[in-house]
């Protein structure tokens, strides 16, 4: 075999992945208070993401229309990337899914705040908010949306206030994760509410916090049938 057969044959070298370290639910909650205090807006922006997992895209380009405060979901349809000479263009999610992801309580009850504010921005200014209007908007008519750089320079400011200079926006979404496999929530669950291709690329992504909960399983199962022996 020549050196060129030799070459073609060779292995591609493996891509090292980032370390993922999220923030803890102290952090989170302090970022999301600080947030709520200087612009409500950027505070139910960050509640959004850190308990749904979400993109930062998806979330830029959330529209009234794909919230369901009664059943309390989202529809995460289209992404909103940046193109040439900071113009935002709405496209299809990174994997080109649809998918329906469930809120808690509290988040169905800030984005009905949410678009209670924007609806009496629109009032203020003599117009009506449209059912497509942007859920987070740099106008009063929701016609404009968040920028996703301008969110994350923003989100920069925030983390350093707080002392959290480490954290990264897109760690929220590693937060989601990492605490719904720690509570024991399926892969497939956990694959789907993050809009992944498929399980394997969640487990490949996070398989060290899945192999953390595993052994947690392990652990509590032994110290359970322990227990029982000593009431025999």
């Amino acid at each position: 075999m020549d050196l060129q057969q030799s070459r073609r044959f060779r292995s591609p070298p493996r891509v090292r992945r980032t370390e993922i370290a999220p923030p803890d639910p102290t952090g989170v909650v302090k970022l999301i208070e600080t947030a709520t205090k200087d612009n409500p807006d950027f505070g139910c922006f960050l509640y959004i993401a850190a308990t749904t997992g979400a993109r930062r895209g998806e979330l830029c380009g959330l529209h009234w229309d794909a919230i369901d405060l009664k059943n309390r979901t989202i529809v995460i349809a289209r992404s909103l990337v940046e193109a040439a000479h900071g113009v935002t263009v709405e496209k299809d999610t990174k994997t080109r899914s649809v998918r329906r992801i469930a809120m808690d309580e509290r988040g169905a009850r800030l984005l009905a705040e949410q678009l209670r504010r924007c609806q009496r921005r629109a009032r203020r200014s003599g117009q009506t908010l449209s059912p497509n209007a942007y859920v987070f908007s740099s106008d009063v008519g929701g016609t404009r949306p968040w920028v996703p750089n301008d969110v994350t320079k923003d989100f920069v400011r925030l983390r350093n206030k707080v002392g959290l200079k480490n954290v990264r926006l897109h760690d929220l979404r590693h937060y989601s994760a990492t605490r719904l496999l720690a509570a024991g929530v399926p892969v497939r669950t956990v694959s789907g509410r993050l809009g992944h291709a498929n399980a394997t690329t969640t487990l490949g992504v996070y398989a060290h916090f899945i192999e953390e909960s595993d052994r947690g399983a392990a652990d509590a199962l032994g110290a359970e049938l322990v227990k029982a022996g000593k009431t025999t």
